[in-house]
């Protein structure tokens, strides 16, 4: 017994930990905390950097609201009180303000970003083309070095914006329906923004040329609700024909969409109406497809890049269609909103 107690006092470090392992688990510890640290901020970053772009959309709906109702553009975001729910000059840290050109006239709306962090900016910066910050290369030269996110609301049509120095195929005019071909179904409204309404039937609208080739065509896509499982979401067709009705005949080209049911983008080619998928891709972490999302679709001969908020998503080849118009879609009760869309060459 005497033995054992004596081996038992010898060897005291099976009792606890030794001063080598304290730090070795407290420096683990800490570089763990600090990657939580930065997959939490980024997160944060990007909320943000949504939040921007959806208080720009919605300034700019109450913007033709306004101009509807006035015949005039506001010259202050507090001309808005009446067609907004929510707050006017600013939000958390950021605040906004109508833009103007070197004239004065009203072009559009400024966020002010001086208090937000680099990566929201980054990812706006990311963002900037597919939701058309910045779009107009008089504002781009006029603002530049600004901590400021410009968002131009002139559309085709409208005399808010000159159009100099913007080489464009087509702006909509999200004020009404006229530059639209209903395809399919007619519940659909405009006030700045397009919206599907709820319903049982299938939504389609076409716009563009059906001459178009290579371009690139730009939007905000929204799902509003209406979600039912494995059965919900909205899509755009580019390179597409505009023939009405569902199948037999019906439209032709491809369908880049947001789907709900699949949990991820997917793209179709569409032939008489039956969709053929060629490409999956699973939503990123932390997808929100409540959110409004910058969708990009370029096409160039037959290669097909497409990106949601400034990231690549697809990169492929398929030369089936080489040359389409445009247009927007969604299924079932699904409601979703679309505003921005742009093509250019």
């Amino acid at each position: 017994m005497r033995d054992f107690k004596a081996r038992k006092h010898r060897n005291p470090r099976n009792d606890g930990f030794t001063l080598v392992e304290l730090l070795i688990a407290l420096l683990i510890m800490g570089i763990l905390a600090g990657a939580l640290l930065l997959v939490s901020s980024a997160g944060a970053d990007k909320a943000q950097a949504m939040r921007v772009v959806s208080d720009l959309r919605n300034l700019k709906a109450a913007a033709v609201q306004y101009n509807a109702s006035s015949g005039s553009w506001p010259s202050s975001v507090t001309d808005l009180s009446g067609y907004l729910d929510g707050p006017l000059e600013c939000s958390g840290p950021v605040c906004y303000e109508v833009a103007s050109s070197e004239a004065g006239n009203f072009v559009g709306f400024k966020a002010d970003l001086a208090r937000v962090s680099s990566g929201v900016k980054e990812r706006l910066k990311g963002m900037a083309e597919a939701v058309s910050l910045y779009s107009d290369t008089a504002l781009a030269n006029l603002y530049a070095g600004q901590a400021a996110a410009v968002y131009p609301v002139g559309y085709a049509g409208s005399g808010a914006m000159a159009a100099a120095g913007e080489n464009v195929l087509f702006r909509a005019n999200l004020a009404n329906l006229d530059q639209f071909k209903l395809l399919l179904g007619n519940a659909w409204s405009a006030d700045g923004r397009f919206i599907r309404t709820t319903g049982v039937v299938e939504r389609r609208l076409a716009f563009g040329d059906p001459s178009w080739r290579d371009y690139t065509l730009s939007l905000t896509g929204r799902f509003l609700d209406g979600y039912v499982k494995g059965n919900s979401g909205y899509g755009v067709y580019y390179r597409a024909d505009q023939k009405a009705g569902f199948k037999n005949p019906g439209i032709s080209g491809y369908s880049f969409q947001i789907d709900l049911g699949a949990n991820g983008f997917k793209l179709y080619k569409v032939t008489n109406g039956v969709e053929t998928s060629i490409r999956y891709v699973s939503f990123p972490s932390g997808f929100d497809p409540a959110a409004p999302h910058a969708v990009s679709i370029s096409v160039t001969g037959d290669h097909h890049v497409i990106s949601v908020d400034g990231k690549v998503v697809m990169d492929l080849r398929d030369s089936t269609y080489l040359s389409g118009s445009a247009g927007l879609r969604a299924w079932y009760k699904s409601s979703a909103e679309f505003s921005d869309i742009v093509v250019r060459p």
